[in-house]
């Protein structure tokens, strides 16, 4: 009986490794870019490829073809399967070009400033380097005048300018920050509790002992994320692990150390929002004083532009 069960026991178990050993337990997909994860793992679900289904009803040159159908943009796919996992490799190419648009326009300032350099391609210049410019005064007309051998206008033409003109411009910064603040201090009381989402459902795992009715405010930590990711979309289960911290607010002032590391820090922030508006060669130092209950961070900001707008 003993040896009954040992070998049915054995036979099972050979059984249930040999259904899993051919079966799909991964799907890893890279290269992408454009392309998201989850956007490939959805279209090779409706194509019924996903994480759990049998390893013999792939076909992966069929699968590259129809990644190359669906994707465009994709030059080149390869789709291997090795073990239990499916590997999905692509390589993304650009296929359109920049459309440009040949509207008759003139380029003209973003800002008032000083022209540091121009250089015209089309179009007529009208300013020179060193030239005061104002906002929106034109910089490159879309007027062309064609001479004849008499000197004279004889025909006149309007293009989309086209040149790089270089600008540069003045900017006040001001920013304020109030001396007195509320700030928010944790107590150090705390409640954890666990969620696991099944599809549309939610099961909470918690302490009853310990209630949240009792926090007047609260901040919240998650951890956790989706259970098994590299399977598929059909396995929505996600657990996470929610804390609960207490917190109270109390009445702070800044001192000028702390003011100071604050308003240097939005300066900074602000110089870089500059930069990827464009602006180079960005000078100007930040000053801190306190006044009327408040301090203030000004600052001059010398920075050059070149320029893009027309009308």
């Amino acid at each position: 009986m003993a040896r009954a069960s040992f070998w049915c026991g054995l036979l099972c178990f050979l059984g249930i490794l040999f259904f899993m050993s051919g079966r799909i337990w991964g799907i890893e997909v890279s290269g992408q870019s454009y392309h998201t994860r989850e956007s490939i793992l959805k279209y090779l679900e409706s194509e019924n490829v996903y994480g759990g289904m049998s390893g013999s009803g792939i076909s992966c040159g069929e699968l590259e073809t129809k990644l190359r159908k669906k994707y465009p943009d994709v030059g080149w796919v390869s789709v291997e399967k090795s073990g239990s996992k499916l590997y999905v490799r692509l390589d993304e190419v650009l296929l359109q070009k920049k459309k440009t648009n040949k509207t008759p326009k003139s380029l003209v300032a973003q800002e008032d400033g000083t022209v540091l350099s121009i250089v015209t391609r089309t179009g007529t210049a009208k300013v020179r380097a060193g030239d005061t410019v104002r906002k929106g005064q034109k910089l490159i007309s879309e007027k062309v005048k064609i001479i004849g051998d008499n000197e004279e206008v004889v025909q006149k033409r309007h293009v989309r300018a086209a040149g790089t003109v270089v600008v540069q411009s003045v900017q006040h910064y001001e920013d304020e920050l109030p001396v007195p603040y509320r700030k928010q201090k944790l107590t150090g009381k705390q409640r954890t509790l666990y969620q696991i989402c099944i599809g549309n459902h939610n099961l909470f795992v918690y302490n009853p002992l310990k209630s949240l009715e009792s926090y007047e405010k609260y901040d919240i930590i998650r951890e956790g994320g989706r259970l098994c990711p590299f399977l598929s979309c059909r396995f929505p289960v996600f657990v996470w692990k929610k804390t609960f911290r207490e917190v109270c607010a109390e009445n702070g002032r800044y001192s000028p150390e702390e003011a100071a590391g604050i308003l240097q820090d939005r300066f900074d922030y602000y110089r870089l929002q500059m930069r990827d508006n464009g602006c180079y060669d960005l000078e100007g130092e930040l000053s801190v004083k306190e006044r009327n209950g408040s301090f203030y961070g000004t600052a001059t900001i010398i920075y050059s532009r070149k320029q893009t707008q027309y009308r």
